[in-house]
């Protein structure tokens, strides 16, 4: 979905939006049915150590269509091992590699990037925050 995004963005190829787009309702209507027990379980055994990646991409796209949809995709990507410990102000960054901290440091930013939108109803993107 990533390189499909660049294809649009930088190359201004629309039929990789025709493409992605889709791509991206269809992750919104297969994962919100499930519930959030049942994703948890799948993050721990098949994402268990990607932070961000389809998180990141799902609110980029959010970003171009403005459907909520698309937002609340992003939001079933959060990683209950990366994220929840860290509402309750644990380090769940102190082990890592520096790969995967940059991972999940990109994700951190994507995270706080889709708050600043919700709080203030614009983009973050271009109210400053960047």
């Amino acid at each position: 979905m990533s390189g499909l995004y660049d294809c649009l963005t930088l190359a201004s190829c629309h039929l990789a939006g025709e493409i992605l787009f889709p791509m991206a309702d269809w992750v919104y209507d297969r994962l919100s049915r499930l519930d959030q027990s049942v994703l948890n379980k799948m993050w721990s055994m098949y994402i268990a150590g990607e932070y961000g990646g389809m998180y990141g991409i799902m609110i980029k796209i959010y970003a171009l269509t403005k459907k909520p949809e698309h937002l609340k995709a992003a939001r079933l990507f959060l990683n209950e091992k990366l994220f929840y410990p860290m509402e309750e102000n644990c380090d769940t960054l102190r082990i890592c590699t520096p790969i995967s901290i940059s991972r999940r440091l990109s994700a951190l930013w994507m995270i706080l990037l889709s708050m600043e939108e919700s709080r203030t109803g614009r983009s973050a993107r271009t109210s400053g925050i960047s």
